[in-house]
């Protein structure tokens, strides 16, 4: 291999020379590399570890770095956490990590223990530094070879409570610890499944019968959907009583008529106009808060105006339209005024902006004939 730094090196390939321009290879030291083949590091500090590996040896100094704007500036957590895809956490565990086996540390600016943000510096040694014990973190006991005879349940439970096992037994211990194992390991593993069936039973929801109505089905009968015509429940009649001797028997009693908004007899047709609106989610008590504000025939007439599908197109639920019923009950004056005006020669209104100007047309005309008097 030749290097020319201003040109870049040129390395011998399987077909032939290949040129690698400046600025795209960095050098290295045999020694870091010989760290990294050792099996002791996670996949978390192998990743931070390439990502220091871009910012020390690829400027050709210990303190990483990276470039931002045309200069270079120390790097963060936060850089080696967007670049890696890690979270912070999980920077900070594989920083310690690192500095455990004497690969990297990291350093406050100013020579103290205050480790925040602006004042923390990362490096990453061109030599292997000497272990940190105080980075480093108590490991699971490993699991010796002749163990791998034993059942997995077994040896991931001493995995788990950090058991060691010891390294070479005799052939006698062996055989004996073997034929136990598997004893143990049946019952476990029989314990196992005797207490997932209890939690089973004893967490499973209770049968449902047919005469019982679940809050879902209540729910479904009492919302709906909106592709199918809103209908009343039907009037429970009570049965005539048996004739008696001398009295005719009581006339049965009339249907009871269905419920209209209060205050306005024409509420029928407000109702019939909610169900050609295509917005799903209408019930009763929506017609109900509704019909409080549409009091009146002419609010009807305006409501329909406001309500137009080019004007309601991105309405989500039903609250828009309550709320539109709100606005009409409250221009419901000016909206009188206007369409009074028009018996003068000026056209209905058909929107707010329109009530507005034929409204002050009105009050301007009222205001001359006052001065003319």
């Amino acid at each position: 291999m030749t290097a020319t730094p201003a040109k870049g090196i040129t390395i011998q390939g399987i077909g032939g020379p290949i040129e690698i321009r400046a600025g795209r290879f960095y050098m290295n030291t045999k020694s870091r590399l010989r760290e990294l083949m050792k099996p002791t590091l996670s996949r978390r500090a192998r990743q931070v570890y390439a990502r220091l590996e871009e910012g020390t040896m690829g400027f050709q100094q210990e303190l990483a770095v990276k470039m931002e704007n045309g200069r270079k500036r120390p790097l963060t957590i936060d850089d080696i956490s967007e670049d890696t895809g890690l979270s912070e956490a999980d920077v900070r565990r594989a920083l310690d990590e690192l500095q455990a086996v004497g690969l990297a540390a990291r350093r406050t600016k100013d020579g103290t223990e205050n480790f925040v943000k602006g004042n923390v510096e990362i490096y990453s040694w061109a030599e292997p530094h000497a272990p940190d014990p105080s980075k480093q973190r108590q490991r699971a006991p490993g699991i010796p070879q002749w163990a791998n005879d034993l059942p997995q349940s077994l040896t991931a439970l001493a995995k788990r409570w950090r058991y060691r096992l010891p390294e070479s037994p005799d052939d006698a211990a062996r055989t004996r610890n073997l034929e136990r194992a598997v004893e143990v390991a049946r019952q476990y593993e029989a314990a196992l499944e005797e207490a997932a069936r209890f939690l089973d039973e004893m967490c499973a929801p209770p049968p449902l019968y047919k005469e019982e109505k679940t809050e879902r089905t209540i729910y479904k009968e009492r919302h709906p959907p909106a592709s199918q015509p809103i209908e009343e429940p039907p009037a429970k009649h009570t049965p005539a009583p048996p004739p008696k001797p001398a009295p005719q028997p009581p006339p049965e009693p009339a249907p009871v008529p269905e419920e209209e908004p209060a205050g306005w007899p024409a509420g029928a047709d407000l109702k019939n106009y909610l169900k050609t609106i295509t917005q799903p989610g209408l019930t009763p008590e929506i017609v109900e808060e509704i019909g409080k504000h549409i009091q009146t025939p002419e609010a009807l007439e305006q409501f329909k105006e406001e309500t137009t599908f080019e004007k309601t197109a991105n309405a989500r639920t039903w609250k828009y339209f309550v709320k539109i019923a709100e606005r009409v009950a409250a221009d419901a004056p000016r909206y009188a005024a206007a369409k009074a005006g028009a018996g003068n020669g000026h056209s209905p209104p058909k929107s707010r902006s329109e009530m507005r100007r034929a409204a002050f047309v009105k009050e301007m005309e009222e205001e001359a004939k006052a001065r003319g008097r």
